[in-house]
């Protein structure tokens, strides 16, 4: 059998990777298959193709609707011939629902990875595409897929063909996502926390319908039950200089000056080769600086020992900056870069 499956674009994101899994686990000497993106190719593309599978991506711009799309992907399947077209996500389902059906009516499965659709925080092109598919749904496809019954509920309020709806959950590879002890140690020596400390995480881009105002909500409550709990976060969005991510952490805030002192000298001063680098560079150079600091920097680890004491016997550094010099390098007080200038665009943020 084989199937073609269309996609909007293959970034590193939830349902490409769901795309990615569904492909590895298929059997392929029973199912051909190849993968169409209207947009880019993105991080994911490369990883379908070391299975062995074709990807072509069309270069679409996102949120410009393009009808001559339509006609450029009909043309595809009509060279190609696919049993089943699977589409993902709501622009695919409508573009390339279109298309199968001009190809000479191939069955189309949707696929929808979305639960509610809010118009105040939702592209307009991306609204109007959604209530298109509502429309459509009782023509186009043959089934319809969620991922979850939420997301089958609000699209049967939005119009969707409930007759057609299926509920397929996205699976965990209980391989892949498992207890690793070593992955648990260097996570947490990463991020400055002792090796048994409990420890807390949330994968999802900062966007509302992820819900981390519940889940700072729950995790304020639980620090002051347990005051050694940790927490840590991954996602789009999800940076220092995201003004919207400031207030969300900031209330209830308590700043332990001790606790982060001392997450600073765990790095045993290599946090602070920079500023070295960057003074000794004035005197050196910034290409020899550079090599200075660095041997500097792996004789320390080596040797265990904190990075402003090796610099202190290192005749190279010595020549050019006293002993008072290089302790006033190690202080963190004394190179914040541009530290101010974020925390002022956070309060401003929180203010308005």
């Amino acid at each position: 059998m084989k199937i073609t499956h269309i996609i909007t674009g293959l970034a590193a994101a939830g349902a490409e990777t769901v795309l990615y899994h569904l492909l590895a686990a298929l059997d392929r000497q029973e199912y051909q298959s190849e993968v169409i993106s209207l947009t880019d190719r993105g991080a994911t593309a490369p990883k379908i193709e070391a299975l062995g599978i074709p990807v072509r991506a069309l270069s679409m711009m996102r949120s410009v609707p393009n009808p001559l799309a339509i006609r450029r992907i009909a043309k595809i399947l009509r060279r190609s011939r696919p049993h089943i077209v699977h589409t993902w996500m709501y622009h695919s389902n409508l573009l390339g629902g279109l298309a199968a059906q001009a190809a000479g009516g191939i069955p189309v499965i949707w696929g929808i990875h979305h639960s509610r659709i809010d118009s105040s925080d939702t592209k307009r092109f991306t609204v109007w595409t959604v209530r298109a598919c509502a429309w459509f749904s009782k023509q186009l496809p043959a089934r319809i897929i969620c991922c979850a019954n939420s997301s089958e509920s609000a699209h049967i309020q939005l119009g969707y063909d409930a007759e057609k709806m299926e509920v397929i959950y996205n699976g965990i590879d209980s391989e892949v996502f498992r207890p690793n002890p070593e992955a648990r140690l260097a996570l947490r020596s990463f991020v400055g926390i002792p090796p048994d400390s409990l420890l807390i995480g949330m994968a999802g881009r900062l966007h509302r319908h992820k819900d981390h105002s519940n889940f700072f909500a729950a995790a304020r409550l639980l620090r002051a039950e347990l005051p050694d709990v940790h927490f840590v976060l991954c996602g789009e969005g999800l940076t220092p200089d995201n003004p919207k991510l400031a207030p969300e952490i900031a209330e209830g805030l308590e700043v332990d000056a001790t606790r982060m002192r001392a997450n600073l000298e765990a790095t045993g001063g290599q946090i602070m080769a920079e500023a070295v680098m960057i003074a000794l560079g004035a005197k050196l150079g910034r290409l020899e600086a550079h090599h200075v600091v660095e041997e500097a920097c792996r004789k320390a680890s080596a040797e265990q020992r904190h990075l402003e004491e090796v610099l202190g016997e290192d005749k190279r550094v010595t020549a050019h900056l006293t002993p008072d010099e290089i302790e006033r390098l190690f202080d963190p007080l004394a190179y914040q870069g541009v530290a101010q200038a974020f925390i002022d665009r956070q309060i401003a943020a929180m203010k308005s």
